[in-house]
């Protein structure tokens, strides 16, 4: 019976620790291009992110240009690898979803 409630409470302690942290807190969480298309762009390629997000919003988006509030890496050579920070990537999103044209 100790067990049970020593789990209860250790459950409640967790939770509420993890209600007081704030939504831009860092979760070590990476993606890469194919993840970030599937997850917020509603499946479109590459290519097409890249024109329409990637590119026209660097200065934005870019963790070389704006280390507190990017959320992209950029690969240093053509065919290297983005690294995306899930957690900034989805906030951005929602915040501007209007600004992108979808319907190219």
């Amino acid at each position: 019976m100790e067990e049970l409630i020593e789990g209860m409470i250790e459950a409640k302690v967790a939770e509420a620790l993890k209600a007081q942290q704030p939504d831009d807190t860092p979760d070590g969480k990476v993606w890469g291009i194919k993840d970030f298309c599937r997850e917020c762009c509603g499946g479109r390629g590459r290519d097409w992110v890249r024109e329409h997000i990637l590119y026209p919003f660097r200065d934005q988006i870019g963790i070389v240009n704006d280390p507190e509030c990017g959320w992209v890496y950029y690969p240093g050579e053509v065919g290297g690898t983005y690294l995306i920070r899930r957690k900034r990537a989805q906030k951005w999103m929602e915040d501007h979803f209007n600004d992108i044209d979808w319907r190219r």
